[in-house]
């Protein structure tokens, strides 16, 4: 929470200043936000190592005296990555914004390695205490090398004033930034909280079905918010609403693509994957089939979540989290009412279904507000209704064929075929917007 509400708020803020040539007052506001944060940091370091056992009951009140002595080492030392979190934050947003991917991406990589080593040559005595060491071990070295990376962009010294006016402003997004960046845990919780009230393994049955969407989502929205929001930001700030407009709409019509493919097989394919993970000792068929449905519900709502990442740095970028944190408390608003509707008829499945309906709706109200700050060219909408209808008739052809070809791979090679014949004659007899954009990505 914290971390992405300091990336998203400050990395508009940094590039901003970067692109108008202002690198003296970029880095007089890193300074100030980097003391700001991590004393915030420090402040939530003493609560914890105050009262770690009130902290611990609160969130694990099923814990008993000899497991709460257990875990208060643990929570003490793990309570460190504030500190070092909010640094590597920084340092990965400074690196992004001067379009240096690689080199802030590598701390996915290095943060890891302590662990491993960890477990290589201490695996016959490993302790839950030396994982948790290792953890923090390794987020402590990656934060020094993410601070060596981007040595040559900054360097820290201490501000003369900590908050002036540009801090204050920038500050005042945070708390919107970081309730937005909770929004599909407190989702997972509200739908969690619903599936206690039914049968014995609904919440594992959702549980499965929320890893499966969110690994597909981090796949496409992770890296295109990592690669996208710096360019979206200095098209903004160069007031370029035209190659702005365009390159949004591209990405947009882009992820559709990909995405309405991949839903059209979640919805043949759901349950021979669920099987293939997840249907293995205690996990009876029942339980394959209840995840199956959660899966496919989650997966109509793929869309939505990738689109809303990519329409979510746009209100950052403009400066209105605001608007953000008023969608995102009617997101969850909706979602209790959903729930309500669905659990009744469809149980797991209706939660996992309410919260993909959920976002649609959110996402319609956000694109209506971001229409005053860039117009998201119209014939979007219609490639994404071509695309619906190709990915339909070719997921319906991939079920037929599953009577009839034995092997999965061989009916996922026909669907595929037959999509990327089907939707180019749909779509090029119309507008022909996606082989422009092909011939143009070929000239480059």
């Amino acid at each position: 929470m914290i971390s992405v509400g300091i990336w998203k708020v400050y990395m508009p803020a940094y590039k901003e200043r970067c692109v108008l040539e202002e690198n003296l007052n970029a880095n007089k506001i890193t300074n100030q936000l980097f003391i700001i944060f991590e004393i915030i940091s420090l402040i939530l370091f003493a609560i914890i190592n105050t009262f770690p056992a009130i902290i611990i009951s609160l969130f694990a009140p099923g814990f008993n005296e000899q497991t709460l002595e257990f875990a208060i080492p643990m929570l003490r030392i793990i309570s460190l990555l504030f500190a070092i979190g909010v640094s590597h934050t920084f340092s990965s947003a400074i690196l992004q914004s001067h379009n240096q991917f690689k080199k802030s991406q590598l701390k996915v990589i290095m943060e890891h390695i302590p662990t491993l080593l960890y477990l290589l040559f201490w695996g016959r005595n490993l302790s839950v205490l030396g994982l948790t060491i290792s953890v923090v071990v390794g987020e402590f070295l990656t934060a020094i090398v993410m601070y060596v990376f981007g040595i040559k962009l900054y360097r820290f010294s201490f501000p003369k004033t900590l908050i002036d006016s540009e801090t204050k402003a920038i500050l005042k997004s945070v708390p919107a930034a970081c309730l937005n960046s909770i929004i599909n845990q407190l989702n997972n919780i509200i739908d969690k909280a619903f599936a206690s009230t039914l049968m014995v393994g609904a919440i594992t049955c959702l549980n499965y079905g929320t890893k499966l969407r969110n690994f597909v989502d981090g796949l496409f929205s992770t890296a295109i918010s990592t690669a996208v929001f710096p360019t979206l930001t200095e098209l903004a700030v160069k007031k370029d609403n035209e190659k702005l407009e365009k390159f949004v709409t591209d990405y947009l019509s882009i992820l559709s693509f990909f995405l309405i493919a991949i839903t059209s097989y979640i919805c043949v394919y759901s349950k021979d994957l669920v099987q293939i993970l997840f249907g293995h000792g205690k996990f009876d068929y029942q339980s394959v089939i209840i995840t199956s449905y959660v899966f496919l519900t989650y997966g109509f709502g793929l869309l939505a979540m990738c689109f809303t990442t990519l329409i979510n740095d746009l209100f950052y970028i403009y400066k209105r989290a605001d608007v953000l944190m008023y969608t995102s408390i009617v997101n969850i608003l909706l979602n209790i009412g959903l729930n309500y509707v669905f659990l009744e008829y469809y149980a797991v499945a209706g939660l996992s279904l309410a919260t993909s309906i959920s976002l649609y709706i959110t996402l319609f109200i956000k694109m209506r507000f971001i229409q005053k700050y860039i117009s998201i060219q119209k014939n979007i909408y219609f490639n994404i209704f071509s695309l619906i209808f190709t990915g339909t008739i070719s997921a319906f052809i991939c079920y037929y064929f599953k009577s009839f070809i034995i092997f999965e791979l061989n009916q996922i090679i026909i669907g595929t075929i037959l999509f990327i014949i089907l939707f180019p004659s749909i779509e090029l007899s119309i507008n022909g917007y996606y082989r422009t954009l092909l011939s143009r990505y070929i000239r480059r």
